[in-house]
C-alpha cells in the first residue's frame, strides 16, 4: 500500500482546478472512499490544494481507515473534522495552522511528529491514541521552530523560504505565504531572499507564485537538516 507522491498530487490539483472542481466536491469523494487507499490519496490531493491556497480544509467528520498517508502538514494549511484510524502516517507537522485544525489519530503507526517534543505536549485539537510502533517527536520542521533558531534574522528568512518552497505540498507558493507566521524583524528579509533565490536559479516566479527548481532539492534538504554545516 503506497501513498500518492507530491508531484502526482500537484498534477491532480492542477487538473481539478482546470475542471472547475470545488473543495466540497473533493470532500464528498473522500467521504465515499474513506475506507480504501483512494480516499487517502484524495486527502493528499485536498491537502495539497489547501496548501496552495493557504486554506483550512473542513472534512466534516470524515474517518479515513486502513490507508497510507504520507503527510498531514499543518504548517501551510489546516484541516478540521478529520479522524484517521488503523492507518500508516509517515509524518505529522504541527505548524502555523494547528490552532485552526482538529485531527485525531487512533491505532495508527505514525513515524514522525514535528512541532511537539512528546505526545503529552500535543496542542489542543490534535489527538493520538493507541499508536503502534515508535513515533519520533521533534520541533525542527516548523516555521515557529525556525523563528526560535539561534541564527541571524536574514538566515531565518532564508530557511523559512526554502522550507516553504521545497518541503511543503503543492507546485508553488504565493508571495503572501512566505510572510505568514513571521515577526516583522524577519519578514523584512523575505523579499530580498526570494529575489536572491531567483537570481541563484533555486526558484522561479510566475506572476505572484514562486516555484522551486527541483534539481536543487537534495542541496536544500541537506541545508535544512543541518544549517550549521552550510556556508
Amino acid at each position: 500500500m503506497g501513498s500518492l507522491d507530491e508531484l502526482a498530487a500537484s498534477v491532480a490539483v492542477y487538473e481539478l482546478r482546470q475542471a472547475k472542481w470545488t473543495y466540497d466536491t473533493l470532500q464528498e469523494f473522500i467521504r465515499q472512499n474513506s475506507d480504501c487507499q483512494l480516499g487517502g490519496d484524495l486527502f493528499q490531493v485536498a491537502m495539497t490544494w489547501a496548501a496552495e491556497d493557504a486554506a483550512v480544509l473542513d472534512l466534516r467528520g470524515v474517518t479515513l481507515s486502513g490507508v497510507h498517508v504520507s503527510e498531514v502538514n499543518l504548517d501551510d494549511a489546516g484541516v478540521s473534522g478529520l479522524r484517521i484510524r488503523d492507518s500508516l502516517v509517515d509524518r505529522v507537522v504541527l505548524g502555523a495552522f494547528v490552532s485552526q485544525s482538529s485531527v485525531s489519530f487512533a491505532n495508527c503507526h505514525i513515524n514522525k511528529v514535528a512541532g511537539a517534543i512528546s505526545q503529552s505536549k500535543l496542542p489542543e485539537g490534535i489527538e493520538i491514541t493507541g499508536a503502534t510502533g515508535e513515533t519520533s517527536f521533534d520541533t525542527l520542521d516548523t516555521t515557529d521552530a525556525i523563528v526560535q533558531f539561534n541564527v541571524e534574522d536574514s538566515v531565518k528568512a532564508l530557511l523559512v523560504s526554502l522550507k516553504k518552497l521545497f518541503r511543503q505540498r503543492g507546485s508553488g507558493r504565493v508571495v503572501g505565504a512566505f510572510h505568514r507566521g513571521l515577526p516583522q524583524s524577519i519578514e523584512v528579509y523575505v523579499e530580498p531572499v526570494l529575489k536572491m533565490l531567483i537570481n541563484q536559479g533555486i526558484a522561479w516566479k510566475l506572476r505572484d507564485v514562486y516555484h522551486p527548481v527541483r534539481k536543487h532539492s537534495r542541496r536544500v534538504h541537506q541545508l535544512l537538516d543541518n544549517p550549521f554545516a552550510s556556508n
